[in-house]
C-alpha cells in the first residue's frame, strides 16, 4: 500500500512539475523583459528620447511585470488549488516589487534632473521626499514577505540575499579594479544598488526554486 502510494505522490509530482515548467519560464522571460524595459527606460530618459520610444519601453516593463507574476502564481498553484499564507505574501512581493522599483528608478532619476532647476522649497522637498518613501515601502514589503514566510522560505529568502549581496561586492570590486587599471572611471550611483540586489536576489530565488523543484 506504501508503495502504490508512493507511486502516486511520484506520478503527482512530476504531473505538477510538467505544468510548473512553462510558467517557470515565463517567469524568467517577464524578468528579462523587465529589467530590459526598466535599463532602456533610464537610458532614454537620460538621453531625451521621443515619447514613442519611452512609451515603448513602459509597455515592455509592465509586459514583464505580467510575466514575472503569472509565472509566479503558475510555478504556486501547479497541481494545487489553494495557496498557503507564505505563497500569498510571496506572491504578493513578486506582483507589486517591480512597481515599487520602477517607482524608486524614476522618481529618482526624475528628481535628479529636475531639483536644481526647481526654486519652491516646498516642491523641492516633495520631489527629494518621493524616492526615499517608495524605497521604504519596497524594504518594507519585502521584510513583511520574509516574517510570513515558513522556516523553509526564509532559509531560501537568506540564500537569495546573500547571493545578491554577494553578486553586488563582486560587482562593485571588479568596476573599481577596471577603472583603477583603465585610468579612472566614475563610481557606480548609489541609487542603483537596490534595484540592481532586486534583480539578482529574485534570479537567484528563482534558481534556488528550480533546483528544489
Amino acid at each position: 500500500m506504501n508503495s502504490r502510494e508512493n507511486d502516486a505522490e511520484s506520478e503527482a509530482d512530476a504531473e505538477a512539475d510538467t505544468h510548473a515548467l512553462p510558467y517557470s519560464w515565463l517567469r524568467f522571460g517577464g524578468l528579462a523583459l523587465f529589467v530590459g524595459g526598466v535599463v532602456g527606460a533610464a537610458q532614454l530618459i537620460t538621453g531625451a528620447a521621443g515619447w514613442i520610444w519611452l512609451a515603448l519601453a513602459a509597455l515592455a516593463i509592465l509586459a514583464g511585470m505580467v510575466g514575472m507574476a503569472v509565472g509566479l502564481r503558475g510555478e504556486l498553484m501547479a497541481g494545487r488549488t489553494k495557496l498557503t499564507t507564505p505563497e500569498r505574501s510571496r506572491l504578493r512581493f513578486d506582483q507589486w516589487h517591480g512597481l515599487w522599483v520602477v517607482g524608486y528608478t524614476f522618481s529618482f532619476i526624475f528628481a535628479l534632473n529636475t531639483v536644481p532647476g526647481v526654486e519652491s522649497i516646498i516642491l523641492r522637498a516633495v520631489l527629494i521626499a518621493v524616492p526615499f518613501v517608495l524605497m521604504a515601502i519596497l524594504i518594507s514589503e519585502f521584510v513583511r514577505m520574509v516574517v510570513r514566510s515558513d522556516e523553509h522560505q526564509r532559509a531560501q529568502h537568506v540564500a537569495a540575499s546573500a547571493i545578491g549581496g554577494g553578486v553586488l561586492i563582486v560587482a562593485a570590486a571588479i568596476w573599481g579594479m577596471l577603472g583603477d587599471m583603465m585610468g579612472g572611471w566614475p563610481s557606480p550611483p548609489g541609487w542603483a544598488f537596490i534595484p540592481a540586489f532586486v534583480v539578482v536576489y529574485v534570479l537567484a530565488l528563482s534558481v534556488i526554486n528550480r533546483g528544489e523543484a
